[in-house]
């Protein structure tokens, strides 16, 4: 029998061309993540981080549709690209130790000091004391309370954990040829990417009978709930290096028609508890939403998040691949400062946030217009919308700032 022929799936990384959608995707999925958590601030979920902005009472429902479809699709993109150029780096990387050294430096270095530096004194900041010495002794005291990465930073923990795994995998396989190697990926990146999908759905389910959104891992501070899509996407990214994939696998739609379909197959989360009797008069009853446990809401959400993803992902890469496949340009939006702006963009957006509630709420007490229905039902649509745009040209900024004129930045981000 005749030996296959691998060479149609290598892909020489010397031979590539520069993917700028790939970079200014980049830019992109940092923006969004910026706007989402100024959405969750200014209309989004009570309780959850960032804190529910003082203009507002309450949450907004006006804002579950954006923040649903964003928690469906936004990280999981962002860790597709991050597989993909953990391979391309581990590709290029002089030995595995090189490697690793260099995840490390850039982004060990920035978790830790985002999570004993960055965030105690943020936290100080926003209920300081009388003090100076009292305000000395509180950031102390959060410091010494730390037990796990703080804020945004659960993604570089994670992502390096995921990097390292990476390592130790590639040396597991490294007895079989390159050649045997990518065949094998070949093999098996088909059935994965049309149908893993499923798989994650079904295995996320029942990891949130026991682990439901808003419960978080020791020490990385990711959220179970959706670790597997995580893990998923960053093992796609990773093997799409390799086949020279360019994107996300799922249906060929446009970026409407996929926002479109995931957006109109969004309420039948909410089936569930509209056909569920409360209590014995037979009354219909549509409370809170179980994303987690048995139940079939939680089933729906877990199929809904995961089918959302194969989706509105390909589309969005299609999108930039045909319109912004090239150099974004020397200003603040430029992907190198992408990385920078993920890191200073919760700093940036609490800074934003009180200095425009000092603005509107002189003295600290609301005007009185602010109670009006008409601002409490549309004002967090407006703020978010302002407020989105000022935290990302913000932390953008910030990032040119802090990369071109702080010695030693750059080394790192």
């Amino acid at each position: 029998m005749a030996s296959q022929n691998p060479n149609p799936i290598i892909v020489p990384v010397s031979k590539k061309a520069r993917r700028h959608d790939i970079d200014n995707l980049r830019s992109f999925c940092t923006a969004h993540v910026i706007a989402h958590h100024t959405a969750i601030a200014y209309g989004g979920i009570d309780g959850a981080m960032p804190p529910h902005s003082a203009l507002f009472d309450k949450a907004s429902p006006l804002f579950t549709p954006f923040i649903a479809t964003n928690l469906a699709y936004g990280m999981g993109l962002y860790f597709w690209l991050s597989g993909k150029m953990t391979a391309q780096s581990l590709s290029r990387s002089k030995s595995d130790t090189a490697f690793i050294k260099s995840k490390l430096w850039r982004i060990g270095v920035p978790t830790l000091v985002y999570s004993a530096f960055i965030h105690p004194l943020q936290t100080v900041i926003e209920k300081p004391r009388k003090d100076f010495k009292s305000n000395i002794k509180a950031y102390f005291d959060e410091v010494r309370s730390l037990d796990g990465v703080k804020g945004p930073v659960w993604y570089n923990a994670t992502l390096l954990v995921f990097d390292i795994a990476a390592v130790v995998l590639g040396r597991m396989l490294s007895a079989q040829g390159k050649a045997s190697r990518l065949s094998l990926l070949a093999k098996i990146y088909g059935p994965l990417a049309r149908w893993g999908w499923l798989g994650v759905a079904g295995a996320s389910f029942l990891l949130r009978t026991k682990l439901p959104p808003g419960k978080f891992m020791p020490v990385i501070g990711v959220q179970p709930a959706y670790l597997l899509q995580y893990i998923y996407a960053y093992c796609l990214g990773h093997v799409a290096f390799h086949l020279g994939k360019p994107r996300v696998p799922g249906p060929d739609w446009s970026v409407y028609k996929a926002f479109a379909v995931s957006l109109a197959t969004l309420p039948l989360l909410f089936v569930p508890n509209f056909l569920k009797k409360k209590g014995e008069d037979g009354e219909e009853g549509a409370g809170g939403l179980e994303l987690g446990g048995w139940n079939w809401t939680a089933a729906i959400y877990a199929a809904w998040q995961e089918f959302s993803f194969v989706t509105i992902a390909p589309a969005v890469m299609a999108a930039f691949e045909r319109n912004y496949n090239h150099p974004a340009g020397a200003g603040i939006w430029s992907p190198r400062y992408s990385y920078a702006a993920f890191l200073l963009h919760p700093p940036v957006s609490w800074i934003a946030d009180m200095g425009v509630t000092s603005l509107l709420c002189p003295g600290g007490e609301r005007p009185a217009w602010m109670n009006s229905r008409v601002w409490q039902e549309f004002g967090p649509l407006l703020m978010t919308t302002v407020m989105s745009a000022v935290n990302i040209a913000g932390s953008f900024g910030l990032g040119r700032v802090v990369i071109n004129y702080v010695p030693g930045v750059s080394s790192i981000l």
